[in-house]
């Protein structure tokens, strides 16, 4: 089978949307956009604030209080926050939640194929198929906690609480909880507390300005 040509120097068949229509890993004016955040463009490791191993974490240096700088990287005008990557140590984020019992990780996304956002839970059909919220939880990790399948528990992270039903599944890793989008407490049919009230909008990614939702350091108990 052809492949089609990536790059070439002829005419109108370049292919990538940058000044030299070839990839551009580093130039002088990449660097100034990433130094406009207190980052580089050059290849520098970090992973979220809250870990169950530590590593280097991004940390924004001004509150969301302050007015910020211009993003470089987006089309339109968008403010964010100047950001610095911080070492792990015995004082970092993630120790200091571990040390208080917070020893699983919370994984957050889209649920099952009848609900999507909140509208689908007007439907009478998917609140029969998915009525309740949930946490899906390894059999191993909910058995030392003495949870038993569709029992409700408390979700509990560093930055709010909230309760779900439990869902003992082997399809998940035994450190890791999932708990999906889409409920909330004011929804008429089925109301649960959402997901949202265990995230923080401080832990955001300094480029894209997305909240971290696959990485926050939790505690499960039974209710």
């Amino acid at each position: 089978m052809e492949q089609e040509t990536l790059f070439s120097d002829t005419g109108k068949s370049r292919r990538f949307p940058t000044p030299s229509g070839k990839l551009e890993f580093f130039t002088p004016a990449i660097e100034e956009k990433f130094t406009e955040l207190g980052l580089s463009s050059l290849p520098e490791f970090y992973g979220e604030r809250e870990n169950l191993v530590d590593m280097p974490y991004v940390e924004f240096v001004e509150g969301d209080d302050a007015v910020g700088v211009i993003n470089p990287f987006h089309r339109v005008k968008a403010l964010t926050s100047r950001a610095k990557i911080r070492q792990p140590g015995e004082f970092s984020p993630g120790a200091k939640l571990r040390a208080q019992g917070f020893d699983l990780e919370l994984v957050t996304g889209r649920p099952p194929a009848p609900h999507f956002h909140s509208w689908t839970h007007y439907a009478w059909q998917a609140q029969e198929m998915w009525p309740d919220l949930y946490v899906q939880i390894h059999p191993k990790a909910a058995a030392s906690r003495n949870i038993s399948d569709g029992e409700k528990v408390r979700i509990e992270t560093g930055h709010g609480k909230i309760e779900a039903v439990a869902w003992v599944t082997p399809g998940i890793r035994e450190t890791n909880v999932f708990v999906p989008i889409g409920w909330g407490e004011r929804q008429p049919f089925h109301p649960w507390h959402s997901v949202n009230f265990l995230t923080d909008r401080t832990q955001r990614d300094p480029l894209s300005d997305q909240t971290n939702t696959k990485s926050l350091l939790c505690r499960v108990s039974k209710v």
